[in-house]
């Protein structure tokens, strides 16, 4: 026989531990049963030497039971034996990465990586390291080549969605989920993936729900689909049906607090207050916690006709504004009111709640600066004053409008605006605002806004936020009518307000603008989308918080074009009557 040839041409050499042995290995590990491995390493051992492939079993085995100082010698003996050993180069590499030595994890990952580019698992662990790293790009690069090989690994999809969004390459995660499904129709995870990205990325509500149903038919039923489900559906004016999905998500994590702020949204959209008020106070947790430097007692709806309070700022400047219409009420139920605000709100508030102590967030960030201030007993955070004063849709009082531009810059304004002749001064707005809200939702184009362009007497005046002198300029040209552009009045927000209550009319999206105007008590237009945020609620013209404005609703999802031809008329009728 061979086999006793060679045993006898070589007396004094152990042969190499039998494939069969290895094999049982691999099986108590995959079992794992690591102890019985370990115990039959060693007697391996005894019995073959160092052998390579045994070396690299006990490495492993030790490597699984975090005695990673003991792993690492044997799998150094397995290279010195076999420097092209790819199993024990990625062991290597996981428990040195493990160990926290990162530099040694990818020097064996990478050594690991020209022998065999393909490796799944080197691949994954060096872009979740790079990750670690900060270098997102080469990340997401070799995370999508694990995608291709595994269009099913649910983790290493998670991660890549996560990183080419922050990269802001949603472009290229949209085409490259695409092409996964391309080669796997039926993988449940990347049809829940393509509709997040589609619903998220690119305000596709309709689209993503196709791909939120696949999902669901081929067996994911998380809290998070049903959860972005719910948001696609009431994005496309389901409401009912939102609501549901927000109960299954909740029904299957209690914890998912998404779920739970947006069905508060849901139901402040339909107006169902004493539901949508409780549970909007989840925001708290889930997006902007209490300030922690705040040591006072929150508010909880008790008496205050003795206490001084301290109404803390939160969230974007349009909800500071809308939320600040309770003001004058715990102006009239308090001994005291302490009110922070955004800086650029300060001279506005100072004038127009002149009981209240007013502060703004860059000088409340201050140390001490509350030494600087009455004694306060308590305070609340301005988007929670709903919960205790707008319960009932009868509580949200037609008052007259509780903010005060500066008289005299009004003034100044209007002089300004007679200087170009007769005719209705409108503002415009047509952009809508930080991308986490939804901008591409609430966005109407210019070139969408041209019908309203070729109306006689008209004058327009740009009080896009964030526009320029040449965007400004290409809308005129596009609309063959000047759109005037006053900087001076759009970088300080006292002169913003003053310039509003100047202009004849403010036709916006939904914006900040819409609140200081609505506010301001300016006469408003706004053109909102079919489901808009909750603050306009989902049927009507009237905008409950403020009098002034008057909203024009999409018919259907994303399409502006009967919004533009409504506004387009009554702006003609109103400039007909000042003729």
């Amino acid at each position: 026989m061979l086999f006793q040839f060679l045993k006898g041409s070589f007396p004094g050499r152990r042969r190499g531990a039998p494939p069969q042995a290895i094999h049982a290995l691999s099986a108590l590990v995959e079992a794992g049963n690591l102890a019985q491995a370990e115990a039959d390493c060693r007697q391996l051992m005894r019995r073959f030497g160092d052998d390579p492939g045994i070396c690299r079993w006990m490495g492993r085995v030790l490597g699984m039971m975090d005695r990673y100082e003991e792993a690492i010698p044997y799998l150094l003996k397995t290279l010195r034996a076999d420097p092209g050993h790819t199993g024990a180069l990625a062991d290597l590499g996981t428990i040195y990465w493990f160990k926290g030595d990162i530099d040694n994890s990818i020097h064996y990952y990478e050594r690991l990586l020209i022998l065999e580019p393909a490796h799944a698992t080197a691949l994954y662990n060096t872009s979740l390291i790079l990750a670690e790293w900060g270098r997102l790009s080469e990340a997401a690069d070799l995370m999508w080549q694990v995608l291709n090989q595994a269009p099913r690994h649910e983790e290493a999809l998670r991660h890549y969605v996560c990183w080419m969004s922050d990269l802001n390459r949603h472009q290229n995660l949209r085409s490259n989920l695409e092409q996964l499904l391309a080669m796997d129709e039926q993988a449940p995870a990347v049809h829940e993936a393509l509709g997040y990205v589609l619903l998220k990325r690119f305000y596709l509500a309709p689209e993503a729900l196709d791909h939120f149903h696949k999902a669901l038919h081929l067996g994911v039923n998380s809290s998070e689909l049903h959860g972005n489900m719910g948001i696609a559906l009431q994005d496309v004016g389901r409401l009912d049906e939102a609501l549901s999905s927000y109960n299954l998500a909740l029904a299957l994590d209690p914890q998912n607090n998404g779920a739970r702020l947006h069905r508060s949204l849901a139901n402040l959209l339909l107006g169902n207050f004493e539901d949508g008020w409780p549970e909007y106070e989840i925001r708290l947790v889930s997006q902007a916690p209490l300030r922690k430097d705040l040591p006072f007692p929150v508010w909880g709806g008790e008496d205050l006709s003795r206490k001084t309070i301290l109404v803390s700022a939160e969230q974007g400047i349009g909800d500071e504004i809308m939320f600040a219409s309770c003001l004058p009420e715990m102006l009239r139920r308090t001994k005291h009111c302490v009110i922070e605000c955004a800086s650029k709100l300060e001279p506005i508030y100072r004038r127009s709640f002149p009981a209240a102590t007013v502060v703004n967030t860059c000088q409340s960030r201050l140390s001490g600066w509350l030494d600087h201030l009455p004694e306060i007993d308590c305070r609340a955070p301005m988007g929670s004053l709903p919960f205790h004063l707008r319960l009932f849709e009868e509580a949200f009082p037609f008052t007259p409008p509780y903010l005060r531009a500066d008289p005299d810059r009004v003034l100044y304004w209007k002089s300004r605006l007679d200087a170009l002749g007769p005719g209705l001064k409108i503002g415009v707005s047509w952009r809508g605002g930080a991308e986490k809200w939804r901008r591409g939702v609430k966005t109407c184009p210019p070139p969408l806004w041209k019908p309203l362009s070729g109306i006689p007497g008209t004058h327009f005046f740009c009080l896009q936020y964030d526009a320029t002198l040449g965007e400004a300029d290409d809308t005129g040209r596009l609309w063959n009518t000047p759109v005037h552009f006053w900087e001076e009045a759009l970088e300080n927000y006292d002169e913003t307000a003053a310039l509003v209550c100047a202009l004849d009319l403010i036709v916006s999206v939904c914006t900040s603008l819409i609140h200081l105007a609505g506010a301001l008590g300016a006469p408003v237009m706004v053109m909102a989308p079919l489901s808009p945020d909750w603050r306009y609620g989902l049927h009507g013209e009237q905008m409950i918080w403020y009098p002034s404005v008057r909203i024009f609703r999409q018919d259907r999802y994303g399409e502006w074009s009967s919004v533009v031809d409504r506004v387009n008329q009554e702006i003609r009728r109103l400039a007909h009557g000042r003729q």
